[in-house]
């Protein structure tokens, strides 16, 4: 009976031996691709905003979307102005967009919120 004990035992631990190594793989995967989704995102940001330098009409949309999405904490990075209740209208202007194929700016989707206070937690 001893013998299946420490057998037991032995194989419990073999088991938690393999679950920390699991564990540490899928910490190093989910690593992995939230380094990759950064990658993605620099790089279409550095395509957005390029194209924004070269297309006014672009530029005037693109900053429209920044200041109706970008938080408070975070408005300084695109040298965006503090929030207001007049940029509150602003937002109306270019809340809608045609849907994928469609010229027809009626059919647009129902606006987002503004968000206008900081999230909470980390």
């Amino acid at each position: 009976m001893k013998e299946q004990g420490s057998h037991r035992e032995k194989m419990l631990q073999q088991k938690q031996a393999l679950e920390r190594k699991l564990a540490a793989l899928d910490a190093r995967e989910r690593e992995r691709e939230r380094k990759r989704e950064t990658r993605r995102k620099i790089i279409a940001g550095a395509i957005v905003l390029k194209h924004a330098q070269e297309n006014a009409t672009f530029a005037t949309t693109l900053f429209a979307l920044l200041n109706r999405f970008v938080l408070k904490r975070d408005r300084n990075l695109f040298d965006l102005p503090e929030y207001s209740e007049q940029l509150e209208a602003l937002k109306d202007t270019f809340s809608r967009a045609a849907l994928p194929g469609s010229t027809d700016y009626t059919e647009a989707a129902r606006p987002l919120p503004v968000t206008t206070r900081e999230p909470s937690g980390p």
